[in-house]
């Protein structure tokens, strides 16, 4: 029936009447995305109109658009009144193009929402800061994302188990490092104290103070080539570089945040 002027056309009830709620964590980094943790806590829509909407697309980016491509889903229909949610987004960034991050750069999260024919919302973008690739965050909920940084394939390994695996010959009579498969406590150890020697003495590497950060919520953590490369790094540089020899070898490290300090358990 033709009532008027008394309701509003869908166009204009989906474009002023959408309501976009986005919570976000205020950084992003090579860690988080490569550990799957999404940037984008909650994404809310609401329709505070009176009819239904049409199909929405909702596209989810970072800008500039060379970290990566936006995250795109569709709602078929918006009931009046009704919300759509999504918890924990993870866009599909470039991993490169994160690893190539060695200083804080700024960007934006930027939120869409149109149909086939017109954008109906256009959000304004919400700063975020992109977090060099070697930048681990002391904050809770986060301190697992070491885990990210322990590198138990990296091919500069083999500088420390070629000495090690001669250290383990004078020891224990045999170049095999085999994990756990002999189930000996001892032989463990003996692992554990082929590493230590051929860090010792092979490599000799030295303590210095963690790269510089500028973000206050943690510090920059050498990986396991940097350190090797220098012969140098902090107490956690170091236990991630053996957490990475350890599981390399078959064991399961763990390592032990205290205050001031890291160290490794097995």
């Amino acid at each position: 029936p033709d009532t008027g002027n008394a309701w509003p056309r869908l166009r204009d009830i989906t474009a002023s009447q959408l309501q976009v709620d986005t919570q976000a964590l205020p950084f992003i980094s090579y860690a988080l995305q490569h550990a799957g943790i999404g940037a984008v806590l909650h994404l809310k829509i609401k329709n505070l109109g009176y009819q239904a909407s049409p199909n929405l697309l909702v596209s989810l980016s970072l800008q500039p658009d060379d970290y990566g491509q936006p995250w795109e889903t569709n709602i078929p229909e918006l009931e009046p009144g009704q919300t759509w949610e999504r918890s924990n987004i993870v866009l599909p960034l470039n991993l490169d193009r994160l690893r190539r991050v060695v200083e804080t750069e700024r960007a934006a999260l930027k939120v869409v929402v149109s149909t086939s024919l017109e954008v109906l919302y256009s959000g304004e973008p919400v700063p975020i800061r992109v977090h060099a690739y070697n930048e681990w965050v002391m904050l809770p909920g986060f301190l697992q994302l070491v885990a990210v940084f322990v590198q138990s394939n990296d091919k500069a390994l083999q500088q420390i188990m070629v000495p090690a695996m001669d250290q383990l010959e004078r020891t224990a009579g045999t170049r095999s490092f085999s994990g756990y498969q002999r189930g000996s406590a001892s032989f463990v150890l003996g692992m554990l104290e082929a590493i230590h020697a051929a860090m010792l003495d092979d490599t000799r590497l030295g303590y210095r103070n963690p790269p510089p950060s500028h973000e206050g919520t943690g510090q920059k953590l050498r990986l396991v080539s940097q350190t090797l490369g220098d012969r140098c790094g902090t107490c956690f540089d170091l236990a991630v570089l053996q957490a990475a020899l350890w599981e390399h070898i078959g064991l399961a490290p763990v390592i032990v945040l205290v205050a001031g300090h890291a160290l490794l358990a097995c």
